[in-house]
């Protein structure tokens, strides 16, 4: 009994060790396995299997990139926000963020069933899915399309929550510092991390297109859908953005106040400011502030991250726009 309690602390502890993209990477190959013996990937001869070898060549890849994305995410959060609150000059201790990812996580997990469920009878049902005499390969990708939709389920709540959990405990007025700019770049890291999540699984969609005429239309939806989802994940950068903006005017206006006062006090009948040694310092005090606090920086994000943000997140959906209006062209031209 002993020996076996070993072996399995043994196992358990090899198990630990693994990577954690191990398990999400086997189970795709596993997913392809059983579309190969189940002749998915047969060559297609027409719309309804060429569907069926898009199917199966996409879905597993997007359980896998999914999975993995949903892992790198919860990761990325916990370094990011402890970073943060390493940085951050004010008392963050009583905010449990990795107790709350962790408890949230499992919450969203079982959401996502329901919403995978739903999803799927409401797909079966307006494709006409829903039989007992269908074959092996269509049978298998009504399975796979339940968990193709837990997982898109799954990483689309995470992305919601953790930028509401970002907005909600670390960025109130209180806690952002007209100086402390810099401090706050573990939070753009994060939001532009789960930018990129996004943008390359939407480069995925594709995959279900290929060999098939798809409507511009579709195309220009898909990333419109992008585009608002973008703009919602850079939501806690905008609002630290205006917070910063604002209290930059609110000092330049209290400074502008002083230098009224300044010029207005007078300590003698026709004494001069240039004849003031005090007023004088006070005045240069006072410019220099106005500077410093002029040329402070707004945006929680520096140049390079930002450019390689946003040309990873443009890039693939306005190249699908782009190719659909070239070969729209090519084939009314030629």
């Amino acid at each position: 009994m002993k020996d076996s309690n070993i072996a399995n602390g043994q196992v358990l502890l090899l198990f630990k060790a693994l990577p954690f993209w191990t398990i999400p990477v086997v189970t795709g190959v596993v997913m392809f396995m059983f579309c190969y013996l189940t002749g998915a990937f047969a060559p297609p001869n027409g719309e309804a299997s060429l569907r069926i070898f898009n199917g199966a060549l996409a879905m597993p890849i997007f359980v896998v990139y999914v999975w993995i994305a949903v892992l790198v995410m919860k990761r990325r959060a916990i370094a990011c926000l402890n970073q943060f609150t390493q940085n951050s000059v004010h008392d963050l201790t009583y905010v449990n963020f990795e107790q709350d990812i962790e408890s949230r996580l499992k919450k969203n997990i079982i959401w996502s069933v329901a919403l995978g469920i739903l999803f799927t009878c409401t797909y079966l049902y307006h494709e006409d899915l829903i039989a007992t005499d269908l074959s092996p390969a269509l049978f298998l990708l009504n399975i796979y399309t339940l968990l193709f939709w837990f997982f898109n389920s799954l990483v689309l709540l995470q992305l919601f929550f953790i930028t509401q959990y970002v907005i909600k405990h670390f960025l109130d007025n209180e806690k952002i510092d007209l100086f402390g700019i810099q401090k706050l770049l573990p939070i753009s890291d994060l939001v532009i991390t789960n930018t990129i999540i996004s943008t390359f699984g939407l480069a995925l969609i594709p995959l279900f297109w290929i060999g098939r005429t798809v409507p511009t239309i579709d195309k220009i939806i898909v990333t419109a859908v992008f585009i608002l989802m973008s703009g919602y994940l850079f939501w806690p950068v905008l609002k630290v953005q205006k917070i910063i903006s604002r209290k930059k005017r609110l000092a330049i206006m209290r400074i502008n106040t002083q230098f009224q006062t300044l010029f207005e006090s007078k300590l003698g009948v026709s004494r001069r400011l240039t004849d003031d040694a005090q007023r004088l310092r006070k005045l240069s005090s006072l410019i220099s502030a106005k500077q410093e606090i002029s040329v402070a920086s707004e945006w929680p994000i520096d140049l390079p991250q930002s450019i390689k943000g946003v040309l990873i997140s443009m890039s693939i959906p306005l190249s699908w726009v782009a190719g659909s209006f070239v070969e729209s062209f090519i084939s009314k031209f030629f």
